[in-house]
């Protein structure tokens, strides 16, 4: 389990990059163009939470160090004209990103954006009065960079209902136009994120300031270091419990190396490698980021186990945020995020008489099972931290099969090919950050 972390630490995190950019190479060039169109010429088709979308949106990837144009109700001028700028910033950017919320509709298996003064009358009114979706993918080819495109524009349209009645002689059904969007072909290069699944449906909000999806995004965008294939399962574990399953995001990736949009933390890190030093950024930034309360039951529990304080102390961060009354959705409790079947086993092990699952809730006795727990995990693997973190997230069965099939050198390359990106990058943070810690705290 892997807990989101707090605005104000994503806040500390941008005070660290701004800092730390003075001694660091010229950071990638990444733009975006975010759209978001609440109101329409055709009142019907009001939509209440596009427009604080493609606010928060535009205002998260700012954020982030992208360069963002931004527009808001945009008519069909609008959108041709941003376009076009969009498409000249993206020729040398690093990444280029597109995000839309408003109304789309799927016409004869493709795509359009609806433009605020779009009067759709039949379907000739679709090539002068709409935005082809292929327009979009026109501007992000005219780079070599990164390419994501991000549509939470699959909301309900009665446009769509009405098309349909003319061309099947006012019947419902018909082939013409079809709910929501079309998954977008020929991908190489891209990231295409849906707000639910092709053919299908997504909620505005009911009166909520974002949509699901939206709302979801924003969210998973602050955590830093965070892969893009790993944020967008989360957005979408995210929206389908927001939605009771009703609702449900699907991503296509196509790319050969991982991508990051909040690439704060990497960037502090490879300072960090290079000069094998913290830099210079006011103490208490760093005692923000990296956090050590319970510190004197931490350092007393991982001696009794012979575990290093710097890695307990960077998992319990991963797992917890050092909340102590942490609760996954996978009923995981406390610092550490225990099982209540697994305290029981620990309980018994331990003779500890009346245990209950809410004990796992008490810092100490999370503290002194948790890393009795780990502890036996290290020992499984005979004495290899980075295995038993890979089975503290994953499960020590899993790690057993992927040792047992792989052909690894070393505990390095297992790492690395964890198939699991989850899993992989839960290890690679823990090993990082436990760096840290020791750098920050090795003397105190």
């Amino acid at each position: 389990m892997s807990t989101r972390r707090p605005i104000w630490i994503a806040a500390l995190y941008g005070f660290v990059l701004l800092t730390c950019s003075i001694s660091v190479a010229k950071a990638d060039r990444r733009v975006a163009l975010v759209v978001g169109n609440s109101n329409y010429s055709n009142a019907s088709l009001f939509l209440s939470n596009p427009r604080n979308d493609a606010t928060d949106v535009a205002a998260a990837l700012r954020g982030v160090g992208f360069e963002v144009l931004q527009v808001i109700d945009a008519n069909k001028r609008d959108l041709d004209l941003n376009m076009a700028k969009f498409a000249r910033l993206a020729i040398d950017a690093d990444a280029a990103l597109f995000y839309y919320a408003g109304h789309a509709v799927q016409y004869q298996g493709r795509n359009y954006l609806m433009p605020t003064d779009a009067e759709v009358e039949d379907e000739i009114s679709f090539r002068y009065q709409m935005t082809p979706l292929d327009d979009v993918r026109a501007a992000l080819d005219r780079g070599d960079g990164v390419k994501i495109v991000i549509l939470d524009a699959c909301r309900n349209n009665p446009i769509a209902e009405r098309l349909n009645r003319i061309a099947n002689g006012g019947q419902t059904r018909s082939a013409a136009t079809t709910r929501g969007l079309a998954r977008i072909d020929k991908t190489q290069g891209m990231v295409v994120a849906y707000a639910t699944a092709a053919d299908d449906v997504a909620l505005d909000g009911n009166n909520a300031v974002n949509s699901p999806f939206t709302q979801a995004l924003i969210k998973e965008m602050q955590e830093p270091g965070l892969e893009i294939g790993t944020m967008f399962r989360r957005v979408a574990r995210d929206v389908n419990d927001a939605t009771g399953g009703r609702q449900r995001p699907e991503t296509s990736i196509s790319l050969l190396s991982e991508y990051y949009l909040n690439q704060s933390d990497r960037k502090v890190w490879e300072i960090m490698r290079e000069t094998a030093d913290i830099p210079q950024i006011p103490r208490p930034v760093w005692e923000g980021l990296f956090p050590r309360p319970f510190w004197p039951e931490l350092t007393r529990d991982a001696a009794a186990n012979q575990l290093d304080p710097h890695i307990v102390a960077s998992l319990i961060r991963q797992e917890s945020e050092f909340n102590p009354s942490a609760i996954s959705t996978a009923n995981a409790m406390g610092l550490m995020q225990l099982l209540p079947s697994v305290g029981k086993g620990l309980a018994k092990q331990m003779k500890i008489k009346h245990f209950s699952a809410d004990d796992l809730l008490v810092a100490d006795t999370n503290l002194r099972m948790g890393t009795r727990y780990f502890r036996q995990m290290v020992d499984h693997f005979g004495g290899q931290v980075e295995y038993a973190l890979a089975a503290y997230n994953a499960g020590e069965d899993r790690v057993d099969d992927w040792r047992k099939n792989g052909n690894f050198a070393d505990v390095e390359e297992f790492v690395e090919s964890i198939p699991f990106t989850q899993t992989r990058e839960y290890v690679q943070a823990i090993m990082r950050n436990a760096v840290i810690y020791k750098l920050l705290y090795s003397k105190g």
